[in-house]
């Protein structure tokens, strides 16, 4: 999974690009199906 670039821009609070979070929102999603369907897997077995 990629990390999470933070930028400072004039002691302002982080900002993440958008990019950057959309990315982020998509890993999320993807691990949690893996996890959900590693899950099933275990249950049916």
């Amino acid at each position: 999974m990629q990390a999470i670039q933070v930028y400072k821009v004039d002691g302002k609070p982080p900002i993440i690009t958008y990019s950057l979070k959309d990315e982020f929102i998509i890993a999320n999603f993807i691990v949690s199906l893996v996890v959900k369907t590693s899950i099933f897997q275990m249950r049916k077995l």
